[in-house]
């Protein structure tokens, strides 16, 4: 689990950062928060309380246009699905 390997390792350096990943929980936020992180930005939005990995996000966009080949449309399928990074401020 890349969350676990990514930041746990390292909670003690964590304060005021700001973490840019995807694929996180409701916990991964909750264990952020406590570690001190400034800021979290996920490059997928937040659905049911999970971001989901770009991967999935991409086979999203891929099966709504019907092909695979979306070079130069990601924009205006982002915008059609309503995919937009999230950015959440811990330091408030």
């Amino acid at each position: 689990y890349d969350f676990f390997n990514n930041f746990t390792v390292v909670v003690d350096r964590l304060g005021g950062k700001i973490i840019v990943t995807n694929t996180t929980t409701e916990e991964d936020r909750a264990f952020l928060r406590k570690a001190g992180v400034g800021m979290l930005l996920t490059t997928t939005p937040i659905l049911s309380g999970r971001s989901f990995g770009t991967n999935v996000m991409e086979a999203v966009i891929m099966a709504m246009a019907g092909t695979a080949d979306v070079r130069g449309s990601w924009n205006l399928w982002l915008t059609r699905a309503g995919i937009w990074p999230q950015v959440i401020s811990f330091s408030r």
